[in-house]
């Protein structure tokens, strides 16, 4: 057998797992030595003990005898960790499920994993370090670290980019070409070209140049280390170590990064719950916790709209007054001034402020997030 060391610590990295088990049972390929990761899943409790997470892609060294799977589907974080390890002399395998159908005259690349029940036609060409878990039709072409997610249909004749992320139930009609880093949300249906670092989403797909993609980082855990998570998350999201970045704040105290100016983050805890977004654009986040609320409190920061809206009946009244706190707390911080900005002064349910804040009920959380445009949400949770 040959050792194997799984790249990434993520859901996909469970799911990359299971598809090695699936190739021993077949014949013992892999010896799995375990995963190497910056940060992410607790590995040990989720596989009952069986593997760990035995050292970090920051500061790893390859062995000879080593081979190495790449378990991480954002292509961009996919290609910057995989060349950091080629460069060291990591050898990347090619792993691919007992039952993928392969056709004869079709063209594998190195580094690839191939998922359950994939189907690569003929005269396809599939590059270097790519994910697939669908099926890829007659002569398509899918370009290096690009990533195509389950149930997707990808017809005949399409040409992907590199770096492209296919997400989980789109298709893609026949003779189509989609550019490098694009970006295809989930469930969309692509009738024209796509053009480079474009993203789409939708039925027909349309590209989001008047949206905004924010990723959301949800991490479920008692007394969180606030610094070492957001450290941890926007190092994965980057793909470089997070303990290197350079975190500011601004005079309202409001984080930053120096050295990314484009990328927006902020954060909110509560007990149990600590969240992070991630975003092209300014964003604000809020979560608390639905409890019983202090009427006096209402009273004071919130406009008579607002009251209005927690008070008109008996019922929802702790739902409403969090869903009220939440998005006043998000838009401030989107704003970038925090409690400099007076409570009583907002109001967050006349239109100006309404369409650029979004809530959700999570459970017995109240989640609100700000941002300039209308986004398209993109969640991950860390365990």
């Amino acid at each position: 057998m040959k050792d194997l060391i799984i790249v990434g610590a993520s859901n996909a990295a469970r799911d990359v797992l299971q598809v090695v088990k699936e190739i021993n049972k077949v014949e013992m390929t892999w010896n799995i030595k375990g995963f190497i990761a910056d940060t992410g899943l607790d590995i040990p409790k989720l596989t009952n003990g069986e593997l760990e997470i035995i050292g970090k892609i920051s500061d790893w060294i390859p062995k000879s005898d080593e081979y190495y799977v790449c378990a991480i589907a954002d292509p961009n974080s996919k290609k910057v960790v995989t060349e950091k390890l080629m460069a060291r002399g990591a050898k990347f395998a090619n792993i691919i499920h007992p039952n993928v159908e392969i056709n004869d005259y079709c063209t594998i690349g190195e580094g690839v994993i191939f998922y359950r029940d994939t189907v690569i036609g003929p005269n396809a060409v599939i590059g270097n370090n790519v994910h697939i878990n669908t099926k890829i039709a007659h002569d398509c072409h899918v370009g290096d670290y690009s990533t195509v997610s389950i149930l997707s249909a990808i017809l005949g004749y399409v040409s992907i980019g590199t770096g492209v992320f296919v997400g989980a139930g789109s298709t893609i009609i026949p003779h189509i070409s989609i550019g490098d880093n694009a970006y295809i949300g989930a469930g969309s249906v692509v009738v024209k070209n796509i053009e480079n670092n474009k993203k789409v989403f939708g039925n027909p797909a349309r590209k989001l140049s008047d949206l905004n993609m924010t990723t959301l980082y949800f991490i479920n855990k008692e007394n969180t280390d606030s610094e070492k998570n957001i450290r941890g998350i926007l190092g994965e999201y980057l793909g470089v170590n997070g303990n290197g970045l350079v975190i500011c704040m601004n005079e309202y105290g409001k984080p930053y990064l120096r050295d990314f100016p484009n990328v927006h983050f902020n954060i909110s805890h509560k007990t149990g719950v600590f969240i992070c977004a991630l975003s092209d654009n300014p964003v604000g986040v809020d979560i608390e916790v639905i409890k019983d609320f202090n009427k006096r409190i209402a009273e004071r920061f919130f406009t008579k709209n607002e009251q209005e809206y927690i008070f008109v009946n008996t019922h929802n009244q702790n739902e409403r007054f969090a869903e009220i706190w939440t998005r006043k707390e998000a838009y401030v911080k989107f704003i970038g001034k925090g409690m400099a900005i007076p409570f009583e002064s907002i109001d967050v349910l006349k239109l100006e402020t309404a369409n650029i804040i979004s809530t959700f009920y999570m459970g017995r959380y109240v989640l609100s997030i700000c941002n300039l445009k209308q986004s398209i949400y993109n969640e991950r949770l860390i365990i």
